[in-house]
């Protein structure tokens, strides 16, 4: 776990500080946190985030990750298993809304990984997400 946000606090809200988030171990694909949705976390420089939940075969996804872009600019990417890239919200704006559909033919693993933007003016910033998978 990075050090470097325990006391980040985004110089632009009155927020206060930014908490990690409450599964700290889930830095790399391969340590995602088993969830479906998550209020209240943290996010931090180099400090990605990554979740992971289960896409029947022939359902559709659409992941929300919701936040306000000037207290730092977050992006965010559906993985497969082996991290791949699915697609990708990578706006300049508040939340990232990405959709996929799985056409595996079979469950498919999908991991949602949540990260400050590198060039961000900010090093942190706090999220929801939520998502919903409909057959």
């Amino acid at each position: 776990m990075s050090t470097q946000g325990l006391n980040c606090q985004s110089r632009r809200s009155e927020r206060g500080p930014i908490r990690a988030t409450v599964h700290k171990d889930n830095d790399i694909l391969a340590d995602a946190a088993p969830a479906v949705s998550g209020t209240g976390l943290g996010v931090f420089l180099e400090d990605d985030d990554f979740f992971r939940f289960v896409v029947p075969a022939g359902a559709t996804v659409d992941a929300n990750v919701l936040f306000t872009d000037i207290d730092g600019d977050l992006d965010a990417r559906l993985l497969d298993g082996s991290g791949n890239t699915l697609v990708s919200g990578t706006t300049t704006t508040d939340n990232e809304i990405m959709s996929w559909s799985n056409t595996t033919g079979s469950d498919a693993v999908v991991v949602l990984q949540v990260f400050v933007w590198p060039f961000s003016a900010e090093p942190c910033n706090a999220y929801d997400w939520n998502l919903s998978i409909t057959p």
